[in-house]
């Protein structure tokens, strides 16, 4: 929520319409003193313009606060849930391809997959359900992904694992609630249309042809130099 703050004082203060025009000093300052404020330990913007180029890029605060590292504009920051922004253009990337359409029954495309739906003649769970969040699969718990390291499983296995998860609770594309499973569900789509790994799929479709070498989806787990701390915020204190 802080993150999203701030951007909004980005946005709001290049507006006229909405409070008087400030200088980048100015939005520069607004900016420390909110995260001094919000005991936020880093931040790295980037301020695109109108042509939709860089404008500028940097860094707020520490990476590592232990080691005084500061943040940069090339400091890596795990993205979590970000990351079904990715899987969601992969996804489109097969439909406009003709590969695969969002009112395809899952249970059609991937009928090894163990999923229970009580309602399954009239409301299959359909592409479009899983990206959206309606099929009524509860959310992944703890136990579903905390693993060494160093272990790798295959989707198939990560999602047969687990089997009562994928239940819908109700008929699904009724309504809404957030579900991680969602989109293992649909990474492991991605996989059997495309024939490859999601991570192979989404490295060689978005990230390569959009230049993002400083964005990883293999490995992600290895620590480097240029890694930030993820830091939490203490509420009791």
């Amino acid at each position: 929520m802080k993150i999203i703050q701030i951007i909004g004082l980005i946005l709001f203060s290049s507006t006229g319409s909405i409070c008087q025009n400030l200088s980048f000093t100015e939005v520069r300052d607004s900016i420390q003193s909110i995260m001094l404020k919000d005991d936020i330990p880093g931040l790295s913007i980037a301020i695109i313009n109108k042509s939709d180029s860089l404008y500028w890029a940097g860094g707020f605060g520490f990476g590592d606060i232990e080691n005084a590292k500061p943040m940069t504009a090339h400091t890596t920051m795990y993205i979590a849930s970000v990351s079904k922004n990715f899987l969601a253009m992969a996804m489109m990337i097969l439909v406009e391809r003709g590969q695969v359409r969002l009112s395809d029954n899952i249970s059609s495309i991937i009928p090894e997959v163990n999923i229970k739906n009580m309602w399954s003649d009239a409301s299959p769970i359909t592409v479009e359900m899983v990206l959206e969040h309606t099929t009524g699969f509860d959310d992944i718990r703890f136990n579903n992904f905390i693993a060494p390291d160093s272990e790798y499983l295959p989707l198939l296995e990560i999602l047969n694992k687990y089997p009562n998860a994928l239940e819908s609770r109700w008929q699904p594309g009724t309504l809404f609630s957030y579900s991680n499973l969602n989109y293992t569900v649909a990474g492991y789509i991605i996989e059997k249309v495309s024939g490859r790994r999601f991570e192979d799929f989404v490295q060689d479709e978005i990230l390569n042809p959009l230049k993002m070498s400083e964005t990883r989806v293999r490995d992600f787990t290895q620590k480097t130099d240029s890694i930030s701390i993820p830091y939490v915020y203490n509420f009791d204190t």
